[in-house]
């Protein structure tokens, strides 16, 4: 099994993340076969410091070709958060493979607790 992501075919969507915008990563396999899979690893490191780690299940969209095509949401991310995510797929035999490591350093300043807290507040 062979994977990429970041390529003309597979991109991030959109390539820059705005705070609280949905990113998606685009994720390519060969050759077309049953009993694929492919997920990413996330790490998040706020501005603060704190960390966590998530696995985000990809979805198969489409097979054109000899590839086949997948979509991961990587999540929603806060002002000033740095991202790093690995792309990883699996084939029907067990094989294990992954791409590099791809950052993401989403754009704006940090915003304090209690302020997110006053305009979650004003929203509901």
């Amino acid at each position: 099994m062979h994977l990429w992501h970041l390529e003309l075919d597979t991109p991030r969507l959109p390539a820059s993340a705005e705070p609280g915008e949905p990113v998606l990563a685009c994720v390519g396999t060969w050759p077309v076969e049953l009993g694929q899979s492919v997920w990413a690893t996330i790490d998040v490191k706020s501005a603060t410091g704190r960390r966590r780690q998530e696995i985000r299940r990809g979805r198969w969209c489409r097979n054109h070709g000899p590839n086949s095509y997948w979509e991961i949401d990587l999540g929603r991310f806060d002002p000033g958060d740095t991202v790093s995510y690995r792309v990883v797929g699996e084939d029907e035999s067990r094989e294990v493979v992954a791409t590099r490591v791809f950052g993401i350093r989403v754009a704006g300043e940090p915003v304090a607790i209690s302020e997110r807290f006053v305009h979650a507040v004003a929203r509901a």
